[in-house]
C-alpha cells in the first residue's frame, strides 16, 4: 500500500504517532483512541518507506488474540511478508528454542499446570491456600528480578507478610526450583529468566538477537514488569528503534508486577523519547466517557480522553436490595437491550470478582441469556498432547488435516478439542517456520493459547474487570459497583487504591453504546451499599422497572438457597464475634452448605442434616436465620442519564 494510504482516516495526531520519526517513541493512547490501529500503521508505514526491513520487525502483545489480531490488520494494509508477533513469553520460546537446536541442547517441556508441582513442595496440612499464595510471591518476586536467596530481603523491605512466613516462602520457592530442574520441566516465567540470561551471559548470542529483532514495537507498555523490561532492554541494546503504545490509565496489573512507572515517566527511562498523545475515544459515547472522566479525576493522573462519538448512549446506575436481586435487575436490563439479528456476544457483565459470578449466570440463564462458558482443560490438553506425538512438520500437518475433516458432533468434547488445536497448526507454521508436534505443544503452551481453545462460540461475556482488559462492547452491566468491591477491600496502600480506581475506569470504558452499573445494599447477608465512586457520577433521577416476577419464579430454589446460606454465614459471623473465635469453629463451611440445600424447619430437622450435637448448640438460632431468609425485598434505586 503506498505511505500516503496508510494515513487514511486518521486524525492529526494518529497521523503524528504513525508518521514519527525513527527512534524510540511513546504513544500514550487513551482508551478507545485507536492505539491498535496506529500500532499497526506505523508498522505498515514504516515498511512502505523502507525504513524498516518487515523481516527484522517484532511486535511484542500481551495475549494471543491481540497478536493474531495484528498480523490480520497489516495483511489488509499489504504487508503480507509475516510479521514476528507475539507475547514476551511465545518470543522467547522461540528465540531459545533456537538457542538450544543451534547448540544440540535438548528442549525442556514447558508445564501447563504448575499447581501439580506446588502442591508436592506445600504439604497438605498447610492449607489448600498454601500453594496459591506461595504462586503469588513467586510471581512477585521474579517479576522484579528477585531470586530465592533474597526473597525474605526483599519481601521485609516491601512489608510483604505471607501467612506462611518469608522464610518458608523462600525454602519452598527452591524445593519447587529443584523439582522443575530434576522433571526437566519449565513454566512460563523461567523463559524470560533463561532468555535473559543467554544474552547477558553470550555477546555473540546477543548480537544475534539483535540483528533480528532491529524494530522493536511493544503494546499494552503500561503492563510492562521490570522482568519484561529487562528482556526488551536486551533485545534493544541501546538502539533507538523502539515504539511504545500504552496508557498509564489503564495500568491495573500491580498485584502481578506490572510497573506503570516505566510508561508514565518514560522520559525517565528513556531521555531522547519522543511522546505522542491520543485523547480521542472513538469508541464510547458521551455519556459513557463522562462517567469515565470522573472517576479517573479522582486519582493523581491528568484526564486525557475526550469524546469523539455524538451524543445518544445511556447510562444507567440502579441500587438493588440483595445480590440475587441484582443478578435478576441485570438480566432483565440485558433482555431488554438485546436486539433481533445481534449476537449475544455484543453483551457483557463485568464483576470484580469471581465469586460474583454465579447469582449471575444463574439469572442470565433464566432469562433465556446463554452465557458464553469455559470449557474444561481436559479434553484440550490431550488434543495438545497427542499434536505433540507427531514427529515431523508432514506428521503434524496430517493430523491437523485429520481432525479437521468432517462435521463434528457439538457435544463431542475430545472432537472440538481436536478440532481447536488443530486450527492453530496453521498459525504455528506461519509464526515458526515450522516444527515437529513437540514444538507445536510448546508454542501452543508459550503463546497463551491453551485459554483461547477452551470456550463456546456465543453468549453473553461474564468476566472480571481484570480479564476485559484491551475488550469492547456495545452494551455493558457492571454488578457489584459497591463498598468493599470497587475499590477492593484488599487495596489498602494509596497505590493499590489508586489501582483499584484505574480498574474501575477500564471497565467503565469497555462499553461503546449503553452502559449499566449496580450495587447491593446487602451482600452474602453483610452490609453493602454504593462505592465511593458513585458519587462523582452526576446523573439525572429515572426509574427504572424493576425485575417481572415471573423471573423470580425460574429460580426458585437456586434462589432460596444463596439467601439461606448468605444468612447463615451471617449468622456464624456473628457468633464466632460473640465468641471470639474462629467462624470455622462455629460450624464448617460444609454444614452451612448441607444446611442452606435442606433448609430446616425444625430442630428435628436440623438434626437429620448436620447432627443432633450441633442442633443442641445452635439449632435455634440456625433456625431464626433461616426463617429470616425468606422472601427478600426486590425493591430497586436507579439512576440514570443519556438516552
Amino acid at each position: 500500500m503506498e505511505p500516503a494510504h496508510l494515513l487514511d482516516g486518521l486524525d492529526d495526531d494518529q497521523v503524528a504517532a504513525v508518521t514519527a520519526p525513527v527512534g524510540v517513541v511513546a504513544v500514550l493512547a487513551a482508551a478507545g483512541s485507536g492505539k491498535t490501529t496506529v500500532l499497526t500503521r506505523r508498522l505498515a508505514h514504516r515498511v512502505a518507506t523502507g525504513t524498516a526491513d518487515v523481516r527484522h520487525c517484532l511486535a511484542i502483545t500481551f495475549t494471543r488474540e491481540a497478536a493474531a489480531e495484528l498480523r490480520r490488520r497489516l495483511r489488509r494494509l499489504g504487508v503480507h511478508d509475516q510479521v514476528m508477533a507475539g507475547t514476551f513469553h511465545a518470543t522467547a520460546y522461540g528465540l531459545l528454542r533456537q538457542r538450544w537446536n543451534d547448540e544440540g541442547r535438548t528442549a525442556p517441556t514447558i508445564i501447563s499446570d504448575r499447581w501439580r508441582l506446588l502442591r508436592e513442595v506445600c504439604p497438605a496440612p498447610a492449607g489448600e491456600h498454601v500453594p496459591g499464595e506461595l504462586a503469588q510471591e513467586i510471581d512477585w518476586a521474579r517479576a522484579r528480578l528477585i531470586t530465592p536467596d533474597r526473597y525474605e530481603t526483599e519481601a521485609l523491605a516491601a512489608s510483604r507478610r505471607p501467612s506462611q512466613g518469608s522464610a518458608q516462602v523462600a525454602e519452598r520457592w527452591n524445593a519447587y526450583e529443584q523439582l522443575k530442574r530434576r522433571r526437566r520441566v519449565v513454566d512460563l516465567d523461567d523463559l524470560l529468566v533463561q532468555l535473559l540470561n543467554e544474552l547477558r551471559r553470550d555477546r555473540s548470542f546477543a548480537d544475534v538477537v539483535r540483528w533480528r529483532l532491529r524494530h522493536l514495537h511493544v503494546d499494552e507498555a503500561q503492563d510492562l514488569n521490570p522482568l519484561q523490561f529487562a528482556v526488551l532492554e536486551a533485545w534493544r541494546g541501546g538502539r533507538d528503534d523502539l515504539f511504545l503504545v500504552g496508557d498509564p490509565a489503564q495500568a491495573i496489573f500491580g498485584w502481578n508486577g506490572a510497573e506503570p512507572r516505566l510508561l508514565r515517566d518514560v522520559d525517565a527511562s528513556f531521555p531522547r523519547v519522543h511522546v505522542v498523545r491520543l485523547d480521542r475515544n472513538r469508541r464510547s459515547t458521551p455519556e459513557i466517557i463522562d462517567v469515565a472522566r470522573r472517576i479517573l479525576a479522582t486519582t493523581d493522573l491528568p484526564v486525557h480522553v475526550v469524546p469523539w462519538r455524538p451524543e445518544g448512549g445511556s447510562v444507567t446506575l440502579t441500587g438493588f436490595d440483595d445480590e440475587l436481586v441484582e443478578a435478576r435487575g441485570v438480566a432483565t436490563w440485558l433482555a431488554d437491550q438485546r436486539r433481533p439479528g445481534v449476537p449475544l456476544a455484543s453483551m457483557a457483565v463485568l464483576v470484580r470478582t469471581n465469586a460474583q459470578a454465579p447469582a449471575l449466570r444463574n439469572a442470565l440463564a433464566a432469562a433465556g441469556l446463554h452465557v458464553r462458558q469455559r470449557r474444561g482443560q481436559g479434553p484440550v490438553e490431550a488434543a495438545v498432547a497427542e499434536a505433540a506425538e507427531q514427529g515431523g512438520l508432514h506428521r503434524l500437518l496430517a493430523w491437523a488435516a485429520d481432525a479437521t475433516d468432517g462435521d463434528v458432533d457439538p457435544d463431542d468434547d475430545r472432537a472440538l478439542a481436536r478440532r481447536r488445536v488443530a486450527a492453530l497448526v496453521e498459525e504455528f507454521v506461519a509464526d515458526t517456520a515450522g516444527g515437529d508436534g513437540r514444538t507445536f505443544a510448546g508454542w501452543v503452551r508459550s503463546s497463551g493459547a491453551l485459554t483461547d481453545l477452551t470456550s463456546d462460540e456465543d453468549g453473553v461475556e461474564l468476566m472480571t474487570f481484570h480479564a476485559a482488559k484491551g475488550r469492547e462492547w456495545p452494551v455493558v452491566a457492571i454488578a457489584g459497583f459497591e463498598r468493599r468491591l470497587v475499590p477492593h477491600g484488599s487495596a489498602r496502600s494509596a497505590e493499590a487504591k489508586a489501582e483499584e480506581t484505574r480498574l474501575a475506569y477500564v471497565a467503565v470504558t469497555r462499553a461503546a453504546d449503553r452502559l449499566l452499573i449496580t450495587w447491593a445494599r446487602q451482600r452474602s447477608g453483610r452490609a453493602g451499599g454504593p462505592s465511593p465512586l458513585v458519587d462523582v457520577v452526576a446523573v439525572t433521577p429515572a426509574p427504572v422497572v424493576p425485575p417481572p416476577a415471573d423471573l423470580h419464579r425460574r429460580l426458585p430454589a437456586a434462589d432460596r438457597q444463596h439467601h439461606v446460606l448468605a444468612a447463615l454465614r451471617h449468622w456464624r459471623a456473628n457468633a464466632a464475634r460473640a465468641a471470639a473465635v474462629d467462624p470455622a469453629v462455629v460450624c464448617t463451611d460444609a454444614e452451612l452448605r448441607r444446611l442452606a440445600r435442606r433448609p430446616p424447619d425444625s430442630l428435628d430437622e436440623v438434626a437429620d442434616v448436620v447432627g443432633a450435637l450441633f442442633a443442641r448448640r445452635h439449632g435455634e438460632a440456625v433456625l431464626a436465620a433461616v426463617r429470616g431468609s425468606n422472601a427478600p425485598d426486590q425493591s430497586a434505586r436507579s439512576t440514570s442519564t443519556g438516552a
